[in-house]
């Protein structure tokens, strides 16, 4: 191979992107590839190839090159594609030996092997190279991508973001969704997206009467001493109060309380039952989920048999504090909240359930306030999405089965089908990552399918996106077969799932408007 430039040591540093790396190769070829690589990196024209060179060069994992004949090269590339090897070629365009060279990383290396083995191609290991960051001169566009992370706090995925925004990100405004990822950790009688049971029912909050005592006592403080009349009335007041202590049946308060906490499990034992061979069913609980994703699987399952069409939840005295009474005839409908912990007999902690009688604001004189217009862009959405994945995330050219993506357990990436509608790249990807959050190792793709189709379901209900591919039209047989506790699991590992995808895609989202708020108030 000719192989043109200038002396091979100039390549020992090299500038990417404002940061210098020390490259270094041994190997029968490496004075040659230094200079052609010198020379890639040095033309100004911006290609593809140029850019993954770029990030190869910048992901201080070690690299090997490959000499493959110039007739073989177009089917490396295709079975490359189907292993998930991430390559690069470099070609010199003055060569006239018919050889091209492959750069890979050395973790793929026996998979190259395999490649060139299995289909009987010409093959020579040239070099091996080596790479760090020396210098870091701009920190804002030097973050190392992390190519599988679990749990990592910095974004990622840049490659695939970049290609599918066609631009930089950075200098890409995310308007932000605000119907995502308002999820915290499981608390089963909290609301949905107001929260506003929750905010009622909450420690931190006084309720009505407790505010109430708190101003009067306040006048009180900074007025003088009452008057006789005002004595007189709140004398009347206490004999009043005493009155109805002494009306109030104890006995007859905890008598109905166990009655609506037993008709409560009951529904929810009922439901399950249902869930496990009626379709529509389940989907309805899907439904429910996706909009009350704060509410635990049980209290969920009571909104979906009680009232599924439900939009917005409160006690009595929360909707009086917003001017609003329930309309006559209306008797809400039942759910679940944690009480005090205790001891049992045999030493074990428990949790009591306090049963809570909720109202939808359809049943109050209030009307319903609608709900922000959902942003709908699938490309901010994906890019929420794909950057505090667990995994990776690349584009294909080509996909088994005509599949729009596909998780790999063995590679830890989700390969996505380049040329699709951007609604079809959001509900593949939305299925796909549910499998890499519930792979916790060894994973079995099959035994989850259903659930990752669960997951996506919820997640196109709660971002806008038509999810009608995703809905439930079969169950799995075994469900039929479960019992009530071992489907409520099943109903866990999708809440989680869900929720977990949506808390990464407002973290992101919620970073990206904090920082454009901070510019425009620096303006």
């Amino acid at each position: 191979m000719s192989y043109s430039g200038e002396a091979a040591d100039q390549v020992v540093r090299l500038s990417l992107n404002g940061v210098e790396v020390a490259a270094k190769l041994s190997g029968s070829a490496a004075k040659q590839l230094a200079i052609m690589i010198y020379a890639i990196l040095k033309d100004q024209k911006k290609t593809k190839g140029k850019i993954r060179l770029t990030n190869m060069l910048r992901s201080g994992k070690e690299l090997k090159v490959f000499a493959v004949k110039d007739g073989d090269l177009q089917k490396f590339c295709e079975e490359a594609k189907k292993y998930g090897v991430l390559y690069c070629v470099l070609k010199d365009k003055n060569a006239t030996d018919g050889i091209t060279d492959i750069m890979v990383r050395a973790e793929d290396a026996a998979k190259v092997n395999r490649i060139f083995t299995r289909f009987g191609l010409a093959t020579v290991d040239l070099a091996s190279l080596k790479t760090e960051l020396v210098k870091e001169q701009d920190k804002a566009r030097t973050e190392k991508r992390v190519e599988a992370p679990s749990g990592s706090d910095k974004p990622h995925n840049d490659d695939f973001v970049k290609e599918l925004f066609g631009e930089d990100q950075e200098n890409h405004i995310v308007e932000g969704n605000p119907q995502i990822g308002r999820t915290e950790a499981e608390r089963p009688s909290e609301s949905t997206s107001q929260s506003r049971w929750a905010a009622e029912m909450s420690s931190d909050r006084p309720s009505v009467r407790e505010a109430m005592k708190i101003i009067r006592q306040e006048r009180a403080a900074s007025q003088p001493q009452n008057t006789i009349a005002e004595k007189a009335v709140e004398k009347f007041r206490k004999e009043r109060n005493d009155e109805m202590n002494e009306i109030f049946d104890k006995e007859e308060w905890s008598s109905r309380k166990q009655q609506d906490r037993e008709a409560a499990y009951a529904m929810v034992d009922d439901a399950l039952k249902k869930m496990g061979t009626d379709g529509k069913a389940f989907q309805t609980y899907l439904d429910v989920q996706s909009k009350f994703e704060r509410y635990s699987v049980s209290n969920a399952l009571l909104i979906a048999a009680q009232k599924p069409e439900a939009t917005d939840l409160g006690e009595t005295n929360f909707w009086r504090g917003r001017g609003g009474y329930i309309r006559k005839g209306e008797s809400g409908f039942l759910l679940m909240e944690p009480g005090n912990s205790y001891t049992r007999r045999d030493g074990s902690k428990g949790v009591s359930i306090n049963i809570r009688r909720v109202f939808d604001i359809s049943q109050t004189t209030l009307t319903p306030t609608k709900e922000p217009a959902v942003n709908q862009d699938p490309r901010l959405l994906l890019n929420a999405m794909v950057r505090y994945a667990p995994c990776k995330v690349d584009f294909r050219d080509e996909l088994p089965d005509g599949q729009s993506a596909l998780y790999s357990p063995q590679e830890k990436t989700v390969f996505v089908q380049r040329g699709q509608a951007m609604e079809d790249v959001f509900r593949g990807v939305a299925q796909e990552l549910a499998h890499a959050y519930l792979d916790t190792g060894n994973y079995n793709r099959d035994g989850n399918t259903f659930i990752a189709q669960c997951v996506g379901n919820i997640l196109c209900q709660r971002n806008g996106i038509d999810g009608k591919s995703l809905a439930v039209t079969q169950l799995p047989q075994k469900y039929a077969e479960m019992e009530p506790k071992q489907l409520r699991e099943e109903l866990k590992s999708i809440r989680t799932a869900a929720n977990q995808i949506s808390a990464d895609m407002f973290r992101f989202l919620d970073a990206k408007n904090h920082g454009s708020r901070q510019r425009d108030d620096a303006r």
